[in-house]
């Protein structure tokens, strides 16, 4: 039901002026201006929280997308975060070790071949959900892999079923099961193979623990610097 009672009626435009709060004038033209904030260090420091006291108080940060935003979460407090219930001794003690490496990508080619990916997909590291960017990151990070990938790959969209491994090494195996764990929610890598460095080696474990990362938190996590990284 219409708030109006005219409605339909040659009085509909008297009584739609009647309704204007007071000395309401129209706006004739004119351009939307929407808000340009965008959070910092500055603006998302935790000693102006309300819930901090000599500490946080909170159980789980209420304001770690905004601080994800800003760039102020480090690297270890994500991998705290995200592995809070893990109980797998070796896999904690590795992570542990993980938090003093360096960067997020598997090496200079994988950062080339994840923008070229983007670029020719015609997506945004932005708006990409979660799960898509992580897939995205992992089956880039080899460039046999992507190469086999990519007829899989649309812009919104991985089709796994279509991705045919040929050749590939034991490497490129353990990222094209992980990215397909992450976006299809189906677990196909074990905790006790991530454990293991003679299954996984360092190198190939931190980019798998980055993308596990970006699925968690998103895209976000690349505003993480890489001093903060080694921190």
């Amino acid at each position: 039901m219409t708030k109006y009672f005219m409605h339909d009626t040659h009085l509909a435009g008297l009584e739609a002026e009647m309704m204007l709060a007071p000395f309401f004038t129209h706006r004739t033209s004119g351009v939307m201006i929407l808000s340009r904030f965008h959070y910092d260090k500055k603006s998302t420091n935790c000693k102006d929280c309300l819930s901090y006291h000599k500490g946080c108080t909170e159980a789980a940060c209420p304001w770690l997308a905004e601080r994800l935003e800003a760039g102020a979460v480090s690297y270890r407090e994500l991998l705290k975060i995200c592995f809070e219930n893990l109980r797998s001794k070796r896999m904690k003690a590795r992570l542990r070790h993980l938090s003093s490496r360096c960067g997020w990508f598997y090496d200079s080619a994988h950062k080339s071949r994840f923008q070229l990916a983007q670029a020719a997909l015609g997506v945004n590291l932005s708006s990409m959900p979660p799960t898509y960017a992580a897939a995205l990151f992992l089956l880039t990070a080899d460039q046999q892999l992507w190469q086999c990938a990519e007829k899989g790959a649309t812009c919104h969209s991985f089709q796994f079923g279509q991705i045919k491994l040929r050749n590939s090494s034991a490497e490129a195996y353990a990222l094209y099961q992980t990215a397909k764990s992450l976006y299809t929610g189906v677990e196909r890598i074990t905790i006790s193979e991530l454990a293991d460095p003679e299954v996984i080696d360092d190198a190939l474990f931190a980019t798998i623990v980055g993308g596990i990362l970006i699925a968690k938190f998103g895209t976000d996590v690349f505003k993480i610097k890489k001093s903060e990284v080694c921190s």
